[in-house]
């Protein structure tokens, strides 16, 4: 009997090691349970410049009449790069100013994308625009524009003149604390001049929005005075469509689908549209934003809008 004591009093002092054991590594670094709520992260505020860029116009001819301009003035042709080690360059890539192919194209910079055409002696970034007619400058420094994202809906291009007048007024303008800020973060704090091109035309944009509706009022299986009802919680009171459904279920004791919702806003906006787009108020000089969090494929995504 003792010594069966014995054995247990062991066997709890070996196992009460082994929990120990294995705690610790969950002490120094505990699992944070899943969470489906969006992280607010303290974005910086939205600036917008007002200055427009300068934009110029290229002219720039074809690289086979710099080719034979050069061999005209030097008596011999211009010989294609002779690359110390291969290059993989895209697929189709030229100069956008003078259509040159890769075998008269530099990299400029290594492994960070700009090139240099040995043609036309122009610089640009790789994935340019071909047949690019226009360059867009720095209003302030007069320095090109580079082009840093490239967005759905827009391009945005960024002064990186450490010299531009816009960006040393900036830098000079910072508290202590926002320059540690910005050594250690810099892209919390806006220094440099941006420019945002957007790639879509006002001819493109469709005034008769919104799209035609899924449903006709005139047929719907509810009468008018529920449609309008249900708007009135849905727009009104700004409930949400399944809050709507249910309400309808519980008090007027009438079955409407959250989705049924949906669509009588969608078809109440579409005919609304025609009365309300010939009443716009004066707009004021000045501009608002905001910035929310969107669920996108089951993934939580930050937004801002203005």
């Amino acid at each position: 009997m003792k010594s069966l004591i014995i054995n247990l009093t062991n066997t709890i002092r070996i196992l009460y090691v082994l929990v120990i054991y294995l705690l610790i590594p969950y002490l120094k670094n505990p699992i944070k349970p899943k969470t489906n709520k969006p992280i607010s992260k303290p974005y910086r505020k939205i600036e917008v410049d007002t200055e427009l860029p300068i934009v110029e116009t290229i002219e720039v001819p074809n690289y086979k009449e710099l080719l034979k301009q050069y061999e005209h003035k030097h008596g011999k042709p211009l010989k294609p790069i002779n690359r110390r080690k291969k290059i993989n360059f895209p697929k189709g890539t030229k100069c956008p100013y003078c259509g040159s192919p890769k075998e008269y194209i530099y990299t400029n910079n290594g492994s960070k994308g700009q090139c240099l055409c040995k043609v036309c002696n122009n610089t640009f970034m790789l994935g340019s625009n071909l047949n690019k007619k226009t360059i867009s400058k720095c209003p302030y420094c007069g320095h090109t524009l580079e082009k840093t994202k490239d967005r759905n809906s827009f391009i945005i291009y960024k002064c990186k003149n450490d010299n531009c007048k816009y960006y040393q007024n900036k830098l000079n303008s910072l508290t202590k604390e926002e320059k540690e800020i910005y050594k250690s973060n810099p892209g919390k704090l806006k220094l440099r001049y941006i420019y945002r091109e957007f790639k879509f035309s006002l001819a493109s944009l469709n005034p008769n929005t919104p799209n035609r509706p899924k449903i006709d009022l005139a047929k719907a299986h509810n009468p008018l005075n529920v449609v309008g009802l249900i708007m009135t919680f849905y727009v009104n009171f700004g409930l949400s469509s399944r809050t709507v459904s249910r309400i309808m279920d519980e008090v007027f004791s009438i079955k409407v689908s959250h989705q049924t919702v949906l669509n009588y806003a969608q078809a109440t906006a579409y005919y609304l549209s025609s009365f309300t787009k010939d009443h716009i108020k004066d707009l004021s000089s000045k501009l608002c934003g905001d910035e929310t969090y969107i669920k996108v494929k089951g993934k939580w995504r930050y937004i801002f809008l203005y």
